[in-house]
């Protein structure tokens, strides 16, 4: 259960970029292309965190699921927003996103 928990959430930190379209632009001066990476870093760093603290819990199937299915529509609505901002950035600037993301992951704790 915890590996196929795991296996999706990069799939949605994906989505979550291909799903962004223009409609974000005037919203994508309120951060820097800094801010925004370590903003989506952060999403996607807590959220790995919390899903392996759920599945430790070993509950039930019938009792996680629909808790780690909420939790999964609240990670990509955050990340559809800020993908929506990143995707309203010129090409230097998403690029700039992307390093801070990349760095951002690294602080994942081996452990997840």
């Amino acid at each position: 259960m915890k590996k196929s928990i795991i296996l999706w959430l990069p799939v949605v930190f994906l989505v979550a970029f291909s799903a962004c379209g223009d409609s974000g632009k005037e919203t994508s001066s309120a951060m820097t292309p800094e801010q925004l990476g370590k903003a989506i870093a952060d999403v996607y760093v807590k959220c790995m965190t919390k899903v392996t603290d759920m599945t430790a819990e070993k509950e039930d199937t019938s009792i996680l699921k629909p808790k780690l299915e909420t939790y999964q529509e609240e990670v990509i609505s955050k990340l559809v927003e800020l993908g929506k901002k990143r995707e309203a950035m010129g090409t230097d600037d998403r690029a700039t996103v992307d390093h801070n993301i990349s760095a951002g992951l690294s602080a994942l704790p081996r452990e997840i």
